[in-house]
């Protein structure tokens, strides 16, 4: 597999989400984008040897759990990442409770949350793609 990028399959129709996922794992995927149910079985059909299918909620609402789902029993191997907002629990259960979603990431997209989803191995350490974020945050410790 030298010299070769594994493929995910990405429905996400958000600016700054596509973005993140293309600054963050184009280095180490071939990233297929889609926009809707079809695009993305057809996709999936397509490219049987990819290594996981990524589907942003907002982007496809209500289909969202029962792609993942089918694919979960068409093509086991592949792996099911949810991105979401927090405020998106329902869908969160739901995915989780049946087995559908194996990892979630939350937006704003983090690059090593989104690398760990993946199964990719990160080098050192990464910095956040929303640096805004990062530098207001502190922890209390106790």
């Amino acid at each position: 597999m030298l010299g070769k990028k594994s493929r995910i399959v990405v429905w996400c129709t958000e600016l700054a989400s596509v973005r993140a996922i293309n600054d963050v794992a184009g280095k180490g995927f071939n990233i297929v984008f889609v926009n809707d149910v079809q695009s993305f079985n057809n996709r999936i059909m397509a490219e049987p040897t990819a290594v996981a299918a990524v589907i942003d909620n907002a982007a496809a609402h209500d289909h969202a759990i029962d792609l993942l789902q089918s694919l979960r029993q068409s093509h086991p191997q592949i792996r099911r990442i949810l991105v979401t907002d927090y405020c998106d629990l329902a869908i969160i259960v739901q995915g989780l409770h049946t087995e559908a979603v194996q990892k979630i990431v939350y937006k704003p997209i983090h690059g090593p949350e989104l690398l760990t989803a993946l199964g990719a191995q990160t080098a050192g350490p990464m910095m956040p793609l929303q640096q805004a974020h990062c530098a207001a945050s502190s922890r209390a410790v106790g």
